[in-house]
């Protein structure tokens, strides 16, 4: 009763469009009843994606919002994330000065299809949607709530991504393109942008038929500083008599909490995405239509990745000048000294240049026949993917540089934040780097997917209460698999004297001792000095002589690695898997309605999917014998996973006039567990009592959801709407090491790291949206607009199983100690638009929460947080002639940076990256 009660008092945001089946239904029934009306694209301006969106949202049956091509033209948005970020509801996370991710609701677990259909990358269960250029995109879906005919999975909801089909366009050919120009303030980078459409659409014969091609090829190039702290734990110190006063007894003796290291570095690179999507349709009659299209999407990225380390609780140190925290118990600074004062501090310059290569390609074939009555669909899809990546690493070390300050909170820092002195080193006297560490890694995951699906929709009234009924099934069988490896090398200058204070001098590496280069962030606020690195390039272009350095010098320790073999490293079968899955899915759905004191009209509907298949994998057990000499066992290791789920669904539309209307919906989700995370594999280290280990049992996340959404339109563009929603989840996913506790157990005893099913867990909320023109001013101000929108989340826990906490026995009194990952208790979007055919302009702001990162399991209440972020974006568009349009629009105008903490109190400062301001120039013609 009480559910019911906030059902029906409260409401919740619906802005968004019909299910793919339901859009065609409407399509064929509209092209039945006026076979001479032809949809059109008109670039229509904001004034007209907004009349639009206004109508599909009070069209549909479901809780969606709906961004359309026009949308995307109109701001800065490069990717699918970015065009998302002002949808309400929808949170998103930037990288490299783009958007990255998004989640919704604060769930980041998405679903995503590609016309409609399933669509996923390499080993995920999802696209990675920030490869997906903008200048592809017809429109983008999100779905907060699911109907029966919907591809399962995505805790927060699906994002449709609708590329472009040629029977969208007018008759005749269409020529258009866009080329963009975007400045970065950060590293003076100049990033280009372009694409290109043709199209024809024509009759024949045989019917109408059209065909499309568009490409797209886009380059990020970025510059990126950040500041951060690693892994917060106890320090314990061997010498308690150096910790001043009882703070070694904090905690029963554990010591105080300190940071396991501490870096400050540079992110630079180039993300180059070529992209292509090919599209043919035959409408062959009103009643017989054909799809055919094919989609490339690639993103090849470069990046250099160096940072300035120290580690800060793994050494052997003596401390002085110990400050503490606020609290008593944070370590804020230290001198740390090498327990010897000799060898060089665990600290110094470590470089990583990462290559990596994604590749997919979506194939799709659809029939559609409608007659009368009866609509059936059906369709195919082979799609397949491939992730490649290759890492080389270099690690160096000061000589000379014994001590060190170590301040995790420092002034030198802007806002502050971690800093570390290296004492006794000049950082622009090459001669004191010593090279102590080479590091290359490869991994490659690749999936092929065959999909099938058919459906049939039967019109059995169009005014009794059962006004449709719809069922179908679909078939998927999916292959992935992931291989990784990795090699190591520790370097020395004499094969008789290997210890830490006889590393190689970098200027006698082999072939590019001499090939050094100089990193140099660029920190406002902050006086980070410069550093110097070997060349990746250099050692790239001459592997074969490192290699065999590596394996033929005595100055060369490989350990058990083979690097006399070609540039890929051998396999490590443990991070190795191959997975079958195969997924039958059938459905069954009612379209009704009834005149009551009101209209009413809904659906109700159930989805029966059974998901089987098996993983293989291995076992790597690690051992010394007596002597102290490691070995390496492998066992292969096999399981099989089953998942059968009964998703119900329903919803209803209460229409109190053509313009106030009151939805309802309860729909049953599951989400699947990631391949990785459910493989067989286990790395086991036996001295040590410790294993890592996927889980083959993980269960599938289960949710209850129930919305309820109060709208009102009114004039051609206004909206308001005011909605509730509640999702019960179970099962939700998560990391932790627990220590066993099984006496018949071989392991008792040990820890055990992998992923978990945590207890239920509550998301609540309410969202709030409006948009209007100002129609009723008079002349120049009525080309006015505004539009704003809002979340308001007033629960979000998790109820993780807490059962090693370290720091905080008192679990009750750590705030946030529940608060689940990724989620801002309030977001909200600000617009303000001017529109007219000859001119445009917007100016977005965005403000997000607080949010939790992630749960930290060893230090509970240090879990990091990131701090409150906001952005202010701007467009102005001039359009001197209809076929031609000249922009210039500017991203993060307020220069906003994002800032990290351990703890939702901030005990430790976790970091800061920079965030670039961008100004692009642009022109978009068509024809």
């Amino acid at each position: 009763m009480k559910l019911k009660t906030k059902l029906l008092a409260a409401t919740s945001l619906a802005a968004g469009v019909f299910s793919f089946q339901a859009s065609m239904q409407l399509a064929y029934a509209q092209a039945a009843q006026e076979p001479e009306t032809i949809e059109t694209v008109v670039v229509s301006g904001i004034r007209g994606s907004l009349t639009k969106s206004a109508q599909i949202k009070r069209d549909s049956k479901q809780i969606v919002d709906v961004v359309s091509a026009e949308d995307v033209g109109k701001l800065p948005d490069n990717n699918v994330p970015e065009a998302l970020a002002h949808v309400t509801g929808v949170q998103i996370e930037r990288m490299h000065g783009e958007g990255s991710s998004i989640s919704i609701r604060g769930l980041s677990s998405v679903a995503t299809t590609l016309n409609g259909n399933a669509a996923s990358s390499g080993s995920d269960r999802a696209m990675n949607l920030s490869d997906i250029p903008a200048e592809l995109l017809k429109a983008v879906t999100v779905y907060k709530s699911r109907s029966a005919d919907q591809v399962e999975g995505g805790m927060g909801g699906t994002v449709n991504v609708d590329l472009r089909r040629p029977l969208d366009l007018p008759f005749g050919w269409t020529l258009a393109g866009s080329v963009r120009g975007v400045y970065s303030d950060l590293g003076g980078t100049y990033s280009p942008y372009t694409s290109a459409l043709i199209a024809n659409r024509f009759d024949t014969a045989l019917g109408e038929m059209g065909f499309l091609l568009n490409l797209s090829y886009t380059q990020n190039n970025y510059f990126e500083n950040f500041i951060e702290s690693e892994s917060p734990d106890p320090f314990f110190d061997k010498d308690q008599s150096t910790l001043p006063g009882n703070i070694h007894a904090l905690n029963g003796g554990v010591g105080p909490i300190a940071p396991y290291a501490i870096n400050y570095g540079v992110e630079q690179g180039a993300t180059t995405r070529p992209s292509v999507n090919l599209s043919t349709q035959w409408k062959a009659n009103d009643h017989l239509d054909f799809v055919l299209e094919g989609a490339y999407i690639s993103s090849k990225d470069k990046l250099h990745r160096d940072r300035l380390h120290m580690v800060v609780r793994n050494g052997t140190y003596n401390l002085s000048n110990i400050q503490m925290m606020p609290d008593g118990q944070t370590l804020k600074s230290a001198t740390f000294t090498s327990a010897d004062g000799t060898s060089p501090v665990n600290g110094g310059p470590e470089s990583y240049f990462t290559r990596t290569n994604r590749d997919e390609f979506n194939t799709n074939l659809e029939a559609h026949y409608h007659f009368d009555r009866l609509q059936v669909n059906a369709s195919a899809q082979y799609n397949w993917s491939s992730s490649k990546y290759f890492t080389l690493g270099t690690y160096s070390r000061f000589q000379g540089a014994t001590s060190a300050v170590v301040d995790v909170n420092s002034s030198t820092v802007l806002g502050g934040g971690p800093f570390v002195q290296f004492n006794n080193t000049d950082l622009n006297d090459v001669s004191q780097y010593r090279l102590f560490q080479l590091h290359d890694e490869v991994g490659h995951s690749k999936s092929q997917e065959f999909d099938t699906q058919a459906d049939a929709t039967y019109q059995v009234s169009e005014d009794w209460y059962l006004r449709s009924l719809q069922a179908g099934y679909r078939y998927s069988n999916r292959h992935t698999q992931k291989d990784f490896g990795y090699r190591d090398a520790i370097f020395y200058d004499s094969a008789t004297t290997k210890n830490n204070t006889h590393y190689m001098p970098m200027s006698a590496f082999p072939s590019c001792g001499n090939a050094s280069e100089k990193v140099k962030p660029d920190v406002s606020g902050a006086d980070i000095p410069s550093w110097y690195r070997l060349s990746s390039s250099c050692i790239l272009d001459n592997y074969a002589a490192v290699r065999n350095y590596i394996a033929t010098s005595p100055m060369a320790s490989k350990g058990r690695y083979d690097w006399s073999s070609n540039e890929p490293p051998n396999i490590d079968l443990t991070n190795s898997y191959n997975d079958h899955e195969y997924t039958f899915a059938g459905y069954a759905q009612a379209n009704w309605g009834a005149n009551l004191y009101f209209p009413v009209e809904g659906q109700l509907g159930v989805r029966a999917v059974q998901t089987w298949g098996d993983v293989l994998s291995t076992d790597y057990t690690d051992n010394q014998d007596a002597k102290g000499n490691w070995f390496t066992t492998i066992t292969p290791h096999s399981a099989n996973k089953s998942y059968f789920d009964v998703m119900p669904n329903a919803n209803a539309l209460v229409h109190f006039s053509d313009k106030l209307q009151l939805r309802l919906s309860y729909f049953y989700q599951v989400d699947r567990p990631a391949f990785w995370d459910a493989s067989a594999w286990q790395s086991i280290n036996v001295p040590n009592k410790i294993i890592w280990a996927g889980n083959p049992d993980l269960h599938s996340m289960r949710e209850h959801n129930y919305d309820a959404s109060l709208e009102y339109f009114f004039g051609k563009a206004g909206q308001v709407s005011l909605g509730y929603f509640l999702k019960k989840p179970h099962g939700w996913f998560y990391y932790a090491g627990i220590p066993i506790n099984d006496p018949s157990s071989p392991y008792n005893g040990y820890t055990l790291y992998q992923n978990r099913n945590a207890k239920p867990g509550t998301f609540e909320g309410l969202e709030f949206s409006t948009q209007s023109f100002f129609d009723f001013l008079p002349g120049f101000w009525s080309n006015f607009g505004a539009s704003a929108n809002g979340t308001l989340m007033t629960s979000y826990t998790i109820m993780y199983d807490y059962l090693n906490p370290k720091v905080n026995t008192d679990l009750a009194s750590v705030p946030g100690v529940y608060n689940a990952e990724n989620v801002s208790r309030y977001t909200y979007n600000l617009a303000l638009f001017y529109d007219t055919p000859e001119f445009s302009a917007r100016l977005a702001y965005n403000y997000r929460a607080k949010w939790r990162v992630s749960v930290w399991q060893d230090a509970v209440a240090y879990s990091p947080y990131n701090d409150a972020t906001s952005r202010l974006d701007a467009a102005v568009n001039f359009t001197p002639y209809k076929w031609v349009t000249f922009s210039v629009e500017g991203s993060n105008l307020l220069g906003e940076n994002n800032r990290t903490q351990w703890g939702k109190d901030d005990k430790m400062p976790l970091g800061l990256r920079m965030q670039a301001r961008t100004v692009q120039l642009s022109a978009r013609f068509r024809y």
